[in-house]
């Protein structure tokens, strides 16, 4: 990044899309550079041009900054975006977990298998569905494959 800036005349924006407008927000942040982050759905509105492209976009935007006419949103402490990254990772693990679970069930009622446990990672539910074997091999690797997940 080039240092020959002064930072009281500094100043950035970027749209809040995806995932990029955290990466964008920590290195002007950790710079000592103010950024604003605009609402995207807000600013579609407002910079509404025949021709949309980046160049075009980045116009618009460093007009609505000198103007003072961003629409912001609200940014978290770096505490909280922590906090929520955790949570969000979690969530994740939680819906593959899941997944995983229906999947074994969907196999195994697809072969007439009767597997019944109340939690189906248990050490002994493992090794029950390990010792299961279809006449399909491709769907016992399968489901070896969930169980080792």
């Amino acid at each position: 990044m080039n240092r020959d800036y002064n930072k009281d005349e500094c100043r950035a924006a970027c749209e809040t899309t995806a995932n990029m407008w955290r990466t964008t927000y920590a290195a002007f942040e950790s710079a000592g550079i103010e950024i604003q982050l605009g609402n995207t759905s807000k600013m579609r509105y407002i910079s509404v041009t025949g021709k949309k492209t980046d160049k075009v976009d980045v116009e618009k935007m460093a007009h609505l900054l000198r103007m003072d006419m961003i629409p912001k949103c609200h940014v978290p402490s770096a505490h909280v975006r922590m906090i929520r990254s955790t949570i969000r990772q979690r969530i994740t693990m939680v819906q593959d977990r899941t997944r995983t679970i229906n999947r074994i069930h969907s196999l195994l009622d697809a072969h007439g298998v009767q597997f019944f446990a109340y939690k189906l990672y248990s050490k002994k539910s493992i090794d029950r569905l390990e010792s299961v074997r279809f006449s399909n091999r491709s769907d016992t690797m399968i489901l070896q494959r969930y169980i080792n997940k």
